[in-house]
């Protein structure tokens, strides 16, 4: 019971220094059927981060690739559904070399994967290879967790956080496909508190029943 206690103790101190304003999603699944990205993913990382206060969320995008001729043509995602995605507006911190920024609750459809709420085109600018782009994306009470929501289904491509167009892959640069995420975004400190108290419910339990 005493290291079980101990355990629980650890994972409440890791929630009070864990920075609750991050959640970060890894592209590693390509999941049209047309053609995945060279190597093995992730091929793009998505990062949310509000820096602890509403109102402000930076969004880095940092593209993996491989493919010499590769880039991504737009990146998709979700916000939570009670929020008007159409008032989510691009701040001074954000980089130049985009083409679009598109918004609206179930406005933009990726392949046939369904509906998300925000779309960041970057039309004829190249970001592939090594590319870290910046985009301070703003609005009323807005945090990273916010972004923490999958899109709404539409065909049977599955449900994804975040999704992506790639283009310019194969021979001759001459193919493109589509990937997301499959793996959890990094844990809130609520999440890792409800677990603790989990752990130390059941190892009570257990106590009581021996």
């Amino acid at each position: 019971m005493k290291k079980l206690v101990l355990a629980v103790l650890a994972l409440v101190l890791m929630a009070g220094n864990a920075n609750a304003s991050v959640v970060s999603f890894d592209l590693n699944y390509e999941f049209s059927g047309a053609t995945a990205p060279a190597g093995t993913g992730p091929w793009l990382t998505a990062t949310f981060d509000d820096g602890g206060t509403a109102g402000s969320v930076m969004l880095t995008l940092e593209s993996h690739l491989n493919d010499p001729g590769g880039f991504f043509g737009g990146v998709y995602f979700n916000l939570d559904p009670t929020m008007n995605a159409a008032l989510i507006g691009i701040g001074s911190g954000t980089d130049t070399g985009w083409s679009s920024f598109i918004r609206g609750n179930d406005c933009c459809q990726a392949d046939g994967s369904g509906r998300y709420d925000l779309n960041i085109n970057f039309g004829a600018n190249f970001f592939g290879g090594s590319d870290v782009f910046h985009f301070e994306l703003t609005g009323a009470n807005l945090t990273a967790d916010m972004f923490n929501y999958l899109n709404t289904p539409v065909g049977g491509n599955g449900t994804y956080h975040v999704a992506a167009h790639v283009q310019g892959l194969g021979p001759n640069a001459a193919y493109s496909g589509w990937i997301g995420d499959t793996t959890a975004p990094v844990p809130e400190p609520a999440g890792i508190l409800l677990l603790a108290m989990g752990l130390l419910g059941l190892g009570v339990a257990k106590r009581k029943a021996a």
